[in-house]
C-alpha cells in the first residue's frame, strides 16, 4: 500500500510519503479500502489472505508493519473479501465476500476469528459496497448484471437470502461492470464501470431505482481511463469546487481526479492523476489529515 500525502494537489510520478509492504503487513492482493476518517482507521480487503486487515493510526504508518487487528479464520467465514463497509453509528463493519455480505460487531475492536453476527446472502457477487449510514441504506454493485441494488434499513436486515428494495439496471443506465460507488454531496449515486470505461452518475441515490438514465456520465478518451474500480469523493473542497471523485485505475496504473463532479460530464480530461502506480484496485481519502 502507498500513502501520498498532500492528497488536493499530488499529481504525476510524484513518490509514495509511505510504504506498507512485506510479510508482516499480511497484505496479499488487497483489493478495496475504506478509511474511517474520524478515528483515523483503515480497513482493507485482504482477498487472498480470506482476511480484512485494520490498521489504527493509518496516517502514520510505514514499512513493514503488522497490522492491528485481522478479522479472519474459519469462523469469519471469509474466502475472498473483495469491498469493506463500516457504520460508524452502529458500530459495524459490512465485508462483500462472493453472495453473501458479512456483519462483524463491533467495528472498533473486532478481532481474530470472529463469527459475524449476520450473514445475509444478496445471490450475486458484490464487486463494490457503498453504506449511507446516516439513512441506513447500503448499495452493492452487481458486476455480472450490470446493476446497483440499494438495500433500505440494512441493519435491521437478518441473516439469509435478502431482497434488494430497489435495483437501477437495463440499457439506459449505462452500467457495464460496476467497480465503485459513491455519493456526492447532493445525494446523487456516484459509480465507476470497468467496461466502456466511464462514470455514471444517477440523481437522487434514495429514489434511483429500473432503467433510468444517468444525469450524467463521464467517458471518451480525454478521461484516461482504461479499467477504473474503487472510486471515492471529497464532498467539502476548497471554495468555488462542487466535489472532487478520486477513480482508481489498475491499467492505466493511475489514481485519476475529476474536480467539480457537480458539473463534470462528458469526454473531460482528469484535473490531476497519480501515475506510475502498479497493481493499483482501491483507493481511500483522509480529507482531515
Amino acid at each position: 500500500m502507498l500513502r501520498f500525502d498532500n492528497a488536493f494537489t499530488a499529481t504525476g510520478g510524484v513518490a509514495a510519503s509511505a510504504t506498507v509492504s512485506g510479510a508482516t503487513t499480511q497484505l496479499q492482493s488487497p483489493q478495496h479500502l475504506l478509511l474511517d476518517e474520524t478515528n483515523n482507521r483503515l480497513f482493507v480487503a485482504n482477498a487472498a489472505g480470506s482476511s480484512i486487515l485494520i490498521f489504527e493510526n493509518a496516517t502514520t504508518r510505514t514499512g513493514n508493519v503488522a497490522p492491528d487487528r485481522t478479522i479472519s479464520g474459519a469462523s469469519t467465514t471469509l474466502t475472498a473479501p473483495a469491498a469493506v463497509a463500516v457504520d460508524r453509528t452502529r458500530d459495524l463493519v459490512y465485508v462483500a465476500d462472493g453472495s453473501n455480505i458479512m456483519v462483524f460487531s463491533p467495528a472498533s475492536t473486532t478481532n481474530g476469528n470472529t463469527i459475524p453476527v449476520r450473514t445475509m446472502n444478496i445471490g450475486f457477487a458484490a464487486e463494490a459496497i457503498f453504506l449511507d449510514s446516516t439513512n441506513d441504506r447500503l448499495f452493492a454493485a452487481d458486476s455480472l448484471n450490470n446493476g446497483i441494488d440499494v438495500y433500505d434499513l440494512v441493519s435491521t436486515r437478518p441473516s439469509g437470502a435478502t431482497v434488494a428494495s430497489r435495483i437501477v439496471t437495463g440499457a439506459s443506465t449505462g452500467l457495464n461492470h460496476p467497480a465503485g460507488l459513491g455519493l456526492d454531496a447532493t445525494g446523487r449515486l456516484v459509480v465507476s464501470n470497468l467496461n466502456a470505461p466511464s462514470i455514471t452518475i444517477f440523481a437522487n441515490a434514495a429514489t434511483a431505482t429500473g432503467n433510468v438514465a444517468p444525469a450524467a456520465t463521464i467517458s471518451g478518451g480525454n478521461t484516461g481511463f482504461t479499467h477504473p474500480t474503487q472510486l471515492v469523493l471529497n464532498n467539502n473542497p476548497g471554495t468555488g469546487d462542487s466535489g472532487d471523485v478520486y477513480v482508481a485505475d489498475n491499467s492505466a496504473a493511475s489514481v485519476m481526479v475529476f474536480t467539480n463532479i457537480g458539473t463534470a460530464s462528458g469526454n473531460v480530461a482528469p484535473a490531476r492523476k497519480i501515475t506510475g502506480l502498479t497493481g493499483v484496485k482501491g483507493v481511500a481519502l483522509d480529507t482531515t489529515r
